[in-house]
């Protein structure tokens, strides 16, 4: 991470009584400064927050705002839970898919990387 990073998630950390409660804020800023969560993030970000790596490697891959790999410019995300397959969530993904000339979980083929 950069130094601005850094500097920025010890901001961050010194907001909260506990310093492990600034793990999604700081996961955000680490991911503003790669376009994804890297792995030297985590490690950082676990030695800064006095956590093990994989406790934050849990947290960033358990929610779906978090990027592990780099992504393109713009990422949509459709609900398709059950509750929003019932309301028409993977009729939307698919009309998205076939719109787009991208499915699911990929690339399109012009995107460039952050």
């Amino acid at each position: 991470m950069s130094g601005e990073a850094r500097g920025k998630i010890a901001d961050l950390v010194r907001r909260y009584p506990r310093k492990q409660s600034a793990l999604l804020p700081a996961l955000f800023v680490a991911q503003a400064d790669h376009g994804y969560v890297t792995h030297g993030a985590i490690l950082d970000i676990a030695k800064t927050m006095d956590m093990n790596p994989t406790e934050v490697e849990g947290v960033a891959t358990f929610y779906t705002m978090f990027a592990k790999k780099p992504v393109g410019e713009y990422v949509l995300q459709v609900c398709t839970t059950l509750s929003c397959a019932l309301c028409g969530g993977v009729e939307l993904l698919h009309h998205l898919e076939e719109k787009l000339g991208v499915k699911a979980g990929k690339r399109h083929p012009t995107a460039s990387s952050r």
